[in-house]
């Protein structure tokens, strides 16, 4: 697992240029990767045996719910860094595009927070649209 940190990026420069999002695009996704965000997920989820809490409602997640994540971001905060600065959005259940842009899952999202050094922070289950 490689660690995200500024010198992953440091050929990136502050430009809006089209190589430049590919890079940070192409370093988030080796840095926090499909495989690593989903099986995190499903750990979690195995440990509350697939309920999860949105807004003091328990929901039950299907074990055969198609999981795909939908953001990958790197955060700073002028702030103390509280969850860590990697994070990944997951659709839990089926996506749906609105014509006006947000998307919706079938059954919730999730976004996972990842230390710079890419272990496991804490996970947050959230109703959406994105």
């Amino acid at each position: 697992m490689k660690e995200f940190s500024s010198s992953n990026v440091s050929r990136l420069k502050v430009s809006t240029g089209y190589d430049d999002r590919h890079e940070l695009a192409r370093a988030l996704r080796e840095s926090i990767p499909d495989k690593l965000v989903i099986d995190q997920l499903r750990a979690v989820l195995e440990e509350g045996d697939w309920r999860v809490e949105i807004l003091s409602e328990w929901i039950d997640v299907p074990r055969n719910a198609q999981m795909q994540v939908v953001f990958r971001s790197y955060e700073t905060s002028s702030l103390r860094e509280v969850f860590g600065p990697l994070r990944a959005t997951v659709a839990i259940g089926s996506v749906s595009l609105d014509p006006s842009g947000p998307l919706y899952a079938a059954t919730c999202f999730a976004t996972l927070y990842f230390s710079s050094v890419v272990e496991f922070v804490t996970v947050d289950f959230f109703a959406g649209p994105v």
